[in-house]
């Protein structure tokens, strides 16, 4: 999270991929906005960044489980994804 926070101060124009996996939804019902809840969040950030994952280097991506033991750990980056 350090190193997300740090690009979007010091590099606000580096654009990151996210994409999220969610449960509990009908999309045949509602649309995906206020529906199910968010079981995971991956986020690649370029061949460049390294998010700091313990000498995993740069070019990896960012994978956050927020399923079971680990629901709620998304809303740690509740700021960066503003």
């Amino acid at each position: 999270l350090e190193a997300l926070m740090a690009s979007k101060r010091d590099e606000p124009d580096r654009i990151h991929a996210c994409d999220t996996e969610v449960m509990d939804i009908d999309l045949k019902k509602v649309g995906p906005v206020g529906h199910g809840y968010v079981t995971c969040l991956s986020v690649y950030s370029g061949p460049d960044f390294d998010y700091g994952l313990g000498g995993m280097g740069a070019g990896t991506m960012l994978w956050v489980d927020n399923l079971d033991d680990s629901y709620g750990v998304l809303d740690e980056f509740r700021e960066w994804l503003e």
